[in-house]
């Protein structure tokens, strides 16, 4: 049996035989981190990014922000209030097969487990 990846598939060779595996990606919804106390970073490596949720499908990471979003609009405005809702507005779906999220130097640390940002009141 022979493996070979193609794009995001998975081909395994069986003899004349060949079967596609299909993996699925996951989203993450990822905050930038705070650059001081009047805006966010997001130059920042993803390794520096908080991960803010994990969703299905990119459509969902992206109707999950937009809740976040509206729901920071609809709060006081308040110096904090307006950082959150900077965070969220610049904050991405990025899917789990992202090369960024490769080889320890992107995103290993936010996506497995490090504390989300405060825009959700965590």
């Amino acid at each position: 049996m022979i493996q070979k990846s193609v794009g995001k598939d998975k081909v395994l060779f069986l003899g004349n035989y060949h079967l596609t595996i299909a993996i699925a990606a996951i989203w993450y919804l990822l905050a930038p981190p705070m650059a001081g106390s009047r805006g966010v970073n997001t130059t920042a490596p993803l390794s520096n990014w908080a991960n803010e949720g994990t969703y299905n499908t990119q459509n969902d990471c992206q109707a999950a922000k937009n809740n976040f979003a509206a729901m920071l609009s609809r709060a006081s405005s308040t110096q904090s209030q307006t950082l959150n809702i900077l965070t969220i507005e610049q904050s991405q779906c990025v899917a789990s097969d992202d090369y960024r999220l490769e080889g320890g130097q992107t995103g290993a640390a936010q996506v497995s487990g490090q504390q989300p940002s405060s825009f959700l009141g965590h």
